[in-house]
């Protein structure tokens, strides 16, 4: 019987030594039916395809048409894949330990009505000269797998769904498609609304996340604007009295 086949989205711009440790811990995955497809975000910059051909995988490809989309656009396109069984995204600068697509694709087989399972992540820190700190600390207190009922408060607060820890069921990927226009600070906390109540999450820290010098991320007037709409929604749902929700 044929694996599941995964499809693993790489998200790019301007991080080349970054998106070669990216890739090699998609490649070293011990789950082998995948393929890679690297999203750039710069048609002027050839280095990514010369990137790829140095894996000589070809499980590995480019993203085509190479074009300038913004981080939320190119993140959309995961939600859209139809081919495969199963979809997940990793940034350039964050990496997957080896089982991390097998235990998650395991964690979704024993919860079937589940869209996604989303899974902690050990957090590292870089330092000057590229090099990297274990802090030894993770995103989650959990370390089993649990099917978690978000409270209001936890609403209300930052997202609990990550784009480079989700593996997500094609089937019902479109369903958490989010506006192209939003900024990409938001979008985890918007498609964590279009949701079922409860999320399922495997504390197994399986993934790495980089807490980088220098990032596209910006905490600034829009952003704030936009969490006092995401922390109003819920205090309009509720006074309605529809599921918070999903």
């Amino acid at each position: 019987m044929t694996s599941p086949l995964i499809a693993a989205y790489i998200v790019t711009f301007h991080r080349h030594q970054m998106l070669r440790r990216a890739i090699a811990s998609v490649v070293a995955q011990t789950h082998l039916n995948t393929v890679v497809k690297v999203i750039n975000d710069d048609p002027e910059d050839e280095v990514v395809a010369d990137i790829v051909r140095e894996f000589g995988d070809d499980r590995i490809s480019v993203f085509t048409p190479v074009e300038k989309r913004g981080p939320t656009r190119n993140f959309n396109l995961v939600f859209e894949e139809r081919d495969a069984d199963h979809v997940s995204l990793l940034e350039d600068d964050n990496w997957w330990e080896p089982s991390f697509l097998a235990e998650q694709l395991s964690s979704l087989e024993l919860h079937p009505n589940s869209s996604l399972v989303v899974g902690n992540e050990r957090i590292w820190r870089e330092l000057a000269g590229r090099t990297w700190l274990d802090t030894g600390r993770t995103i989650r207190p959990i370390s089993g797998l649990q099917v978690h009922d978000l409270s209001v408060e936890e609403i209300c607060g930052s997202a609990h769904i990550c784009n480079r820890s989700m593996l997500i069921r094609v089937e019902r990927a479109r369903e958490l498609l989010v506006p192209d226009t939003i900024p990409v600070d938001v979008t985890e906390h918007f498609r964590e609304r279009l949701l079922a109540p409860q999320l399922l999450i495997n504390g197994r820290p399986l993934v790495n996340y980089a807490d980088t010098l220098q990032t596209a991320r910006k905490k600034n007037e829009t952003w704030d604007a936009y969490q006092c709409l995401l922390i109003g929604s819920v205090f309009a749902a509720a006074s309605r009295g529809a599921p918070l929700r999903g």
